[in-house]
């Protein structure tokens, strides 16, 4: 859904698990996607955050907390805030870094995995 500015998806954590989700939205454009769970454990918290990698902010809201990752600037950690327990957690989402979209579709493999040794090299 489109809200102000951003676009927002809001899933499911079981299903945000799956690696192509986060790739798919990333890809129709998506800069924030909201997910809910029972509880925010570490796995989930790792989840949110690897997943920032395709470009894409992610909200975790659940009875014990919530959190926020935003996508990584560079080769850096993805930024992330979080509360525990009942609360308030917010994060100014930078929608520039979310629309900056990489895919590895782009990518020439074959020229990337070429022997040296065709080009006349050794």
């Amino acid at each position: 859904m489109h809200y102000g500015p951003a676009k927002v998806a809001m899933v499911p954590f079981d299903c945000f698990a799956h690696p192509e989700l986060a790739v798919a939205f990333s890809k129709l454009g998506c800069d924030l996607v909201v997910l809910s769970e029972d509880k925010i454990e570490n796995d989930n918290r790792l989840l949110c955050g690897i997943k920032t990698v395709e470009n894409i902010a992610v909200a975790l809201c659940a009875s014990n907390g919530g959190l926020v990752a935003m996508v990584p600037g560079g080769h850096e950690r993805w930024e992330e805030r979080s509360i525990e327990g009942p609360g308030v957690c917010s994060y100014e989402i930078d929608i520039v870094r979310t629309r900056e979209k990489r895919f590895q579709d782009r990518l020439d493999f074959e020229l990337l995995l070429k022997n040296p040794t065709q080009h006349g090299r050794k």
